[in-house]
């Protein structure tokens, strides 16, 4: 379905619906040097009881993407590397954060 919006500039474009996306997900944010600057999340656990938005927050999550952002990935080389060579058996310096750890860290 087709529709018409107008854009920051006032002009009138021509779009298609979005569709709404469901699941999970992790989007890492990086400047321009590579440095994990953000980490937005979608269908995690927010709340101590998923069933219940009301209850505590998951202070677990909260802090694991704390010490992402502030270790600039540093934790998910220390927590991931052993898998990731064990598993993935791939010619990656482990020592440097890579996508793999970034994956890993998503799971």
């Amino acid at each position: 379905r087709k529709t018409s919006m107008s854009n920051q500039n006032g002009t009138r474009s021509s779009v298609r619906g979005a569709l709404p996306v469901y699941g999970s997900g992790v989007v890492y944010y990086l400047d321009r040097s590579g440095n994990i600057q953000g980490v937005m999340l979608w269908g995690l656990p927010f709340s101590q009881d998923p069933k219940d938005v009301h209850s505590n927050l998951n202070c677990s999550l909260v802090k694991r993407m704390k010490a992402i952002i502030r270790s600039n990935g540093g934790v998910a080389i220390r927590d991931h590397s052993a898998k990731i060579l064990e598993e993935k058996g791939v010619s990656v310096d482990v020592n440097l954060l890579s996508y793999l750890h970034l994956a890993e860290e998503s799971r």
